[in-house]
Formats: C-alpha cells, structure tokens, sequence
C-alpha cells in the first residue's frame, strides 16, 4: 500500500530528500504506524509522526519506518 506510494514520491521527487521527507511525514500522520503498533508490531521508538513529520529524520528514522511499513529498502544501479 505504501510502497507504491513512495515509489511515486521517489518518481515524482527524484532526488529531493525534502520530498522524500515530506512523503513519509503523510504516512506518519496517517496513524498507520500507531496502528500497526497496537496490532502488535514494532512501531518505530521515538514518535515517527513528529520526527518525520518535522521534515528531516535520521536514515534510521526511515529504515525503522520502512521496516514498519513492511517494506525494505535497496538500491538499484541509476538507469
């Protein structure tokens, strides 16, 4: 669900990590996080919504958000 959406982000934004920032701060604000947390899974320490949200969170920040997303990040050669 929101791999495809950051897909797009990362499309649409290209390298503008602002873009990429302010993309993850709308799945922060979402509550989706909150809601995976009380389903049981990790959700990121510290509050994702304001540390995303604020525009400029940590790689790490957005390795635990992606792995509480589901998803995973990796690296392509540039096309």
């Amino acid at each position: 669900m929101f791999g495809a959406y950051l897909e797009a982000a990362l499309e649409e934004g290209g390298q503008d990590p602002a873009f990429m920032a302010q993309s993850l701060g709308v799945i922060a604000r979402s509550g989706y996080l909150s809601e995976l947390a009380s389903q049981g899974r990790d959700e990121p320490r510290g509050s994702p919504q304001s540390t995303v949200a604020e525009g400029n969170p940590s790689f790490a920040t957005v390795v635990k958000v992606a792995a509480a997303l589901g998803l995973r990040l990796r690296f392509e050669p540039a096309t």
